[in-house]
């Protein structure tokens, strides 16, 4: 498996479309957020707000179609079994989800373009599995440049991660590692 990391500088033009509505999400999207995108329970969507993560959303009338989240702590990557720590000041974004009959509709470019120009001087982070083509394009539309590729390989149980110089800071500064099953 390998995972592309992507980077773009914040702070540009936000795009502007007439169709659906791109914020940031609060406490009171909880119940929404459960329905609409349907990966976090009101209680566990709050509790991830307070913890200083932030979710943006993209809203069509009263339905949440996309919800992408942002961090500038550490957050957990379950494809590598590891934490993932931006660069200080920078901003990673996770955790993208669109609605089924919302995709096609190039919401998830819409919503990372967004994050960026709210995010001036700050580096904007997002990574995605090379497999995965149709976010890998969302990405690129979205003006993101590859930084690092990530090798992750199972065998035994174990995962090894093969990480090039520049992702060290990303993983906890080491440059190769292993995680349990």
């Amino acid at each position: 498996m390998e995972i592309t990391f992507w980077s773009r500088s914040g702070g540009s033009q936000a795009p502007v479309r007439n169709d659906v509505t791109w914020r940031p999400a609060t406490a009171e999207d909880a119940s929404d957020y459960a329905r609409d995108i349907g990966t976090d329970s009101p209680t566990t969507f709050t509790a991830r707000l307070r913890s200083g993560q932030a979710c943006y959303l993209v809203v069509e009338g009263p339905r949440l179609l996309h919800a992408t989240w942002a961090s500038s702590e550490p957050v957990w990557m379950a494809e590598t079994r590891r934490f993932v720590a931006p660069p200080r000041d920078d901003v990673y974004l996770f955790e993208s989800f669109t609605r089924s009959e919302a995709r096609g509709r190039g919401l998830f470019s819409f919503a990372v373009e967004s994050i960026s120009a709210a995010s001036p001087g700050r580096k904007v982070w997002i990574a995605a599995l090379d497999t995965n083509v149709a976010s890998v394009r969302a990405i690129q539309r979205a003006g993101f440049a590859p930084a690092f590729r990530v090798r992750a390989l199972r065998r035994l149980g174990f995962l090894r991660l093969g990480l090039p110089a520049e992702a060290t800071a990303f993983f906890g500064g080491s440059a190769e590692g292993t995680g349990g099953p």
